[in-house]
């Protein structure tokens, strides 16, 4: 019997509060591209939690089969991501209609970390 690592993604991790994700959009940095927007603020509260993602994946992007594909590849790239693991950041991702598009988890991935990895360089250097 073999015992399987858990790779969830814990609450810790999660931006849950409107005043949160109004927080980051207000005062933090943003980047795009044709299928996110990444926002991003340094926090100095809890720096030990490392970082926090939000999501926003809104109807306009597609059905919900499509919303929660979007969801599922945004946690697991985001979760993948070695460097942003330990720096006390905010980030929200806000997915666009290009992010549709988007069938495999490798595509995702290509649009996806390149993004997050400038949002923290950003914030780290403010």
């Amino acid at each position: 019997m073999t015992i399987r690592a858990r790779h969830g993604f814990p609450r810790k991790k999660r931006l849950t509060y409107t005043e949160e994700f109004r927080r980051v959009i207000a005062r933090g940095h943003q980047i795009r591209n044709d299928c996110f927007v990444v926002a991003g603020l340094l926090r100095s509260i809890n720096p030990e939690i490392g970082a926090r993602l939000g999501l926003s994946v809104g109807r306009k992007i597609g059905p919900a089969v499509v919303r929660n594909r979007i969801r599922r590849f945004t946690r697991e790239v985001f979760r993948l991501q070695e460097g942003i693991s330990s720096v006390p950041v905010d980030i929200i991702v806000r997915a666009q209609p290009g992010a549709a598009e988007l069938k495999s988890f490798h595509r995702a991935k290509e649009k996806l970390s390149g993004l997050l990895e400038e949002m923290v360089y950003k914030c780290s250097k403010s």
